[in-house]
């Protein structure tokens, strides 16, 4: 007998397969249950292969659900967020500000990038502070 495995995203979902029918004496027409799946704790095991087929065809299928292939019961729907930073924490005492519990590392910069830097200012700083007239010329044109 082949059991089936699907994992939801949601703890308590519930997917309605086959809608019920309520009973209408006036006209003679008994009631029709409905078929409905149940996740509990996000995992729901079935060994009828027709709710299975069901499931699968569901428009929840893919999105709201999947079918897990492993037996390791291996969460499909989380997520390694790789490239996201440290955070920078800091503690809070009685209301002021404390410590970094996660000190930032200081930035190298080389002889070279420093004084490429440096120039960039300087350059900025003569052309603000009225540097040579051809600066002042180029920027009327």
């Amino acid at each position: 007998m082949k059991t089936w495995k699907f994992i939801s995203r949601s703890t308590n979902y519930r997917v309605t397969l086959k809608h019920g029918i309520p009973a209408e004496p006036l006209t003679g027409r008994n009631a029709t249950p409905g078929i409905y799946a149940k996740f509990e704790d996000g995992i729901l095991t079935t060994t009828d292969e027709e709710m299975a087929g069901m499931l699968t065809k569901h428009a929840g299928y893919g999105s709201d659900y999947l079918l897990s292939e492993d037996s390791e019961g291996k969460d499909p729907f989380l997520r390694n967020n790789i490239g996201e930073p440290d955070h920078d924490i800091t503690e809070i005492e009685h209301g002021s500000i404390g410590k970094s519990l996660n000190p930032k590392s200081k930035i190298k910069i080389t002889p070279e990038t420093k004084k490429a830097i440096e120039e960039m200012a300087n350059n900025i700083i003569n052309r603000n502070l009225g540097g040579d007239d051809s600066d002042r010329n180029r920027s009327r044109e």
